[in-house]
């Protein structure tokens, strides 16, 4: 697992003030670190030892690692004002503070030892702790200028190197997610860990997760079947014939497109299972759904010739709400947060993104045989290209951010909160499929063996876990998505 510029991380912890080796909270600090930075940096990872204690008489401590493959060190002075570079494991006075690694992103905590060799005390260290909170991104900083209270440091710190500039292949943190120097990493470990394997008869197809984080799976067996967060089955209930795309709206409707080539059809039912209406006249080939603020369910069709349609149905099911035509054989849908719709073109190499009204708001060229299509968060859309092996990423106007290989066979795609995508694929489709997790940068994090045929996925971001259907295995496996 490579880790790139494009990565855009910088691994920084702030130690707490008084890290000894008799404080187990540093010592699991410094455990989280590394393997943090393991996982994350794989081979290119610097040298981390979890084991190591942390000397005595310390009187604060930072971790700084600027980029995967960068130098971390971890600067601190003991009582009588000696540096020491904590994380080299060389406890030995460093005379030279010239020669160990700066960050300027992270927070710096350390006294300035008094000049000219006399005794330290309170009244000549000088504390140069820096801010934890996010900079302020608005007005780029000058980090060659030396900061006022730097004017009286000793000589042979000011001979520092003055380029603290940030490298090229740095990344400004998401400033909408606040960084708290003081709280050490989340545990990474989990992620990708299966939970379980549950059996779902009749050839399941799709899924989504509802409010309660119960899980709903069409079946070729024209069912819908509904499974508790355990995987345990809640109840089974009958469709229309041939069920393919779900989806569930904000009040828990679950919405089911019955794929009939005499009678397509969509289906809604309530929370537990109860049939509120059937609408019919759906143009031929109906396949994924996709619900929007309004409750609206917009469908797209594959015309047996030319282009298809997306059609949208009323909430209350008492008409056609909009839609148009897009593509040829559309395939999977999205709703993004401003209302309008995605689609992926299979037969087109295209992705059209259109209102309700049907206006085309952009057609958006693609790999081969785009098949399922998601948001993320910063509205960016990630659609898999079946015949590439690979994924693309568009922006919210529709420009290529990055296209990125996949295994063999990418279907299904979904993103978490954090921008992560979640992509299945089915390989040959007679062996085990996986579920490769994508950074937002489209960096490879790590591969999940899953059934055969792994056809839809969908996360529930409030449990941290990830569900997959497989499509020919007759299963859902249940996968950790970490915190």
């Amino acid at each position: 697992m490579a880790c790139n510029a494009r990565f855009g991380l910088a691994v920084g912890i702030a130690l707490a003030s008084g890290c000894t080796d008799s404080s187990p909270s540093s010592q699991q600090q410094q455990e989280q670190v590394c393997a943090q930075i393991a996982m994350l940096c794989g081979a290119s990872a610097p040298a981390c030892d979890p084991s190591t204690p942390l000397p005595s008489r310390v009187s604060s401590c930072v971790l700084n690692s600027l980029n995967c493959g960068g130098v971390m060190s971890c600067l601190a002075t003991d009582d009588a004002g000696v540096p020491h570079d904590l994380a080299s494991g060389d406890y030995s006075p460093t005379s030279d503070l010239a020669a160990l690694p700066i960050d300027a992103a992270q927070p710096l905590d350390f006294a300035i030892p008094p000049r000219d060799g006399a005794s330290p005390d309170s009244s000549t260290a000088r504390d140069l702790t820096m801010s934890t909170s996010n900079p302020d991104v608005s007005r780029p900083t000058d980090l060659a200028v030396v900061p006022p209270d730097l004017a009286t440091a000793p000589a042979d710190f000011a001979t520092i190197p003055p380029d603290l500039t940030m490298p090229p292949d740095f990344a400004m943190p998401d400033l909408a997610r606040p960084i708290d120097a003081t709280v050490a990493p989340p545990d990474l470990s989990t992620i990708g860990t299966v939970l379980g394997t549950f059996t779902v008869t009749g050839g399941p197809r799709c899924l989504a997760i509802d409010s309660s984080h119960n899980v709903w799976v069409t079946s070729l067996a024209n069912t819908v079947i509904k499974l508790a967060p355990d995987g345990s089955t809640l109840g089974t209930f009958a469709t229309g014939i041939s069920p393919f795309g779900i989806a569930i709206d904000s009040s828990d409707n679950v919405w089911v497109v019955n794929g009939d080539m005499n009678a397509p059809s969509v289906r809604k039912f309530n929370s537990s299972g109860a049939v509120l209406g059937t609408f019919g006249g759906l143009p031929l080939g109906p396949k994924f759904v996709a619900v929007d603020a309004s409750g609206n369910a917009w469908i797209t069709s594959q015309a047996t010739t030319g282009n298809g349609r997306v059609t949208a149905i009323a909430a209350n099911l008492s008409g056609v709400a909009g839609g148009g035509t897009v593509g040829v054989y559309p395939w999977g849908i999205v709703i993004d947060a401003a209302g309008n719709g995605w689609v992926a073109n299979q037969n087109s190499a295209t992705v059209t993104k259109l209102n309700i009204s049907g206006t085309i708001l952009g057609t958006f060229s693609v790999g081969q045989f785009p098949t399922m299509i998601a948001a993320a968060p910063d509205g960016s859309i990630w659609v898999t290209n079946g015949l590439d092996n690979s994924v693309t990423k568009l922006n919210a106007s529709g420009g290529v951010l990055g296209t990125f290989p996949t295994s063999p066979g990418p279907i299904g795609v979904a993103v978490d909160a954090n921008g992560n995508a979640w992509v299945t694929t089915a390989g040959n489709g007679s062996s085990a499929g996986t579920v490769s997790l994508l950074a937002p940068n489209g960096q490879s994090l790590t591969s999940i063996t899953v059934g055969r045929n792994p056809y839809s996925v969908a996360i529930d971001n409030a449990n941290h876990v990830v569900w997959v259907v497989n499509a020919s295995s007759n299963s859902v496996t249940k996968i950790s998505a970490g915190q």
